[in-house]
């Protein structure tokens, strides 16, 4: 994995902690996988932009699946990639803790909804619907 990097290039993981130089994510990287044997990376791109013909800044997630089956664990990160004799290569590589999304963005729009509403109609049947908002409106609950 470590080719994939600049000589000079960065890493610093979920924690923080920061490894200067292909060498050294080299190291690392061999140690991880040597003690966690069957680990596979699974990558999932959320934007990609082009600042100038020669860089590149993709952003996304990261999961990596550990052979028995175990939830895997995730990361956000952001790669800082430089085109260099034609080939793209990782000068920085920075992640950070993934946090689930929450669906308020999603719903915001549906505010107005919560309350209580009545159809009346002639012939005498009543509905009645309660709509509350749990968790910053994460999900809308009928109640009644």
């Amino acid at each position: 994995m470590a080719a994939f990097w600049t000589s000079d290039g960065d890493y610093v993981d979920p924690s923080g902690r920061v490894l200067l130089g292909r060498l050294a994510i080299e190291k690392d990287f061999e140690q991880l996988f040597a003690e966690n044997k069957g680990l596979k990376l699974r990558i999932e791109v959320a934007s990609l932009k082009f600042p100038t013909p020669d860089t590149a800044i993709e952003d996304g997630t990261t999961g990596v699946l550990a052979p028995d089956g175990t939830v895997p664990s995730r990361a956000r990160y952001t790669n800082f990639f430089t085109k260099k004799n034609g080939q793209w290569l990782l000068a920085s590589v920075r992640e950070a803790a993934y946090v689930q999304p929450s669906n308020y963005g999603n719903l915001r729009e549906l505010e107005w909804v919560i309350g209580e509403w009545v159809d009346e109609n002639p012939g005498g049947e009543l509905g009645l619907i309660h709509l509350v908002a749990r968790s910053k409106l994460h999900h809308l609950h009928p109640l009644g």
